[in-house]
């Protein structure tokens, strides 16, 4: 069986601690980020803007400048992302080979590489990987897309309340839950592994996270249309931050098992099977 996972969560909440627990079998589908201020310390998902540039243009030419599909706000495709007033641009273009899209402001490029594992967890942008399993096509050409049996989406969400129950005007609201919750548990996370901050990054973090949101919202509905292909795991009150792990103040075993435990007991709320597929995730 052929299984996708996307952890999904804000900055800090414990994506990686998650991460950590998977089994060395697992691959990751990851896109390589073209920042202008260059790679980030041991990072090895980088392009250079110029080489990201080449690379679509060489796409634009192998497909005769016709995308298999294409989502970009600037084209009048769909409307851009409006937040706090200001407009960010919404581009994805999927061709043959590869997968360019906007994370951020940041350009990123997924090349379409054979996957040589049943386990793959899927390190794409919320918003964009929404777009794409929007999309027909992407079904034909996006390799973790062509070739699977189930999707997991698998959302750390600290609050009581589910995402489900966020209207679209709750989500969006900048002031609300999302950035008062959140903010502070990334600003601890960064402040222990004294991270060099962009405060203008972290500005720009913030003010796209009710964008994640409603693509984690798109998730979940998404499970309810099509139970036998999606499955969506929130693990509601979730406190297993990174921070906790940094601070070393709790016995990492007992948090470990904890972890997995929340994570199994909200998984077992949608169905046995789900569990078991997370189940084998991380069994190492």
């Amino acid at each position: 069986m052929k299984v996708n996972l996307c952890i999904l969560g804000a900055p800090g909440v414990g994506k990686a601690i998650v991460h950590d627990l998977l089994h060395d079998n697992v691959v990751t589908i990851d896109p390589y980020r073209a920042r202008k201020e260059g790679a980030r310390a041991e990072e090895d998902v980088y392009v250079s803007p110029i080489m990201l540039r080449e690379l679509l243009n060489l796409n634009r030419t192998f497909d005769d400048d016709n995308p298999i599909f294409r989502v970009d706000s600037e084209k009048g495709d769909v409307e851009p992302y409006l937040i706090g007033g200001k407009e960010y641009r919404r581009w994805l273009e999927v061709y043959n080979r590869a997968s360019f899209f906007l994370v951020r402001e940041t350009r990123q490029v997924l090349l379409h590489k054979e996957i040589d594992s049943d386990f793959r967890k899927i390190e794409i942008f919320a918003p964009v990987l929404s777009d794409m399993l929007d999309h027909p096509k992407a079904y034909h050409v996006i390799p973790f897309l062509e070739e699977f049996d189930k999707t997991i989406f698998l959302l750390l969400n600290p609050l009581g309340k589910s995402i489900r129950d966020f209207s679209p005007a709750q989500i969006i609201d900048r002031a609300g839950w999302i950035r008062e919750r959140w903010g502070e548990i990334q600003d601890r996370r960064d402040e222990l592994k004294n991270k060099q901050v962009d405060p203008e990054e972290v500005q720009l973090r913030i003010n796209l996270l009710p964008v994640e949101a409603a693509a984690w919202k798109n998730f979940a509905l998404k499970s309810e249309k099509e139970p036998d292909k999606f499955k969506f795991v929130e693990c509601l009150n979730w406190n297993h931050y990174e921070y906790k792990f940094l601070e070393r103040k709790a016995n990492p075993v007992k948090e470990t098992m904890a972890t997995v435990n929340d994570i199994l007991d909200a998984a077992v709320a949608v169905d046995e099977e789900t569990r078991d597929m997370l189940m084998d995730f991380m069994v190492k």
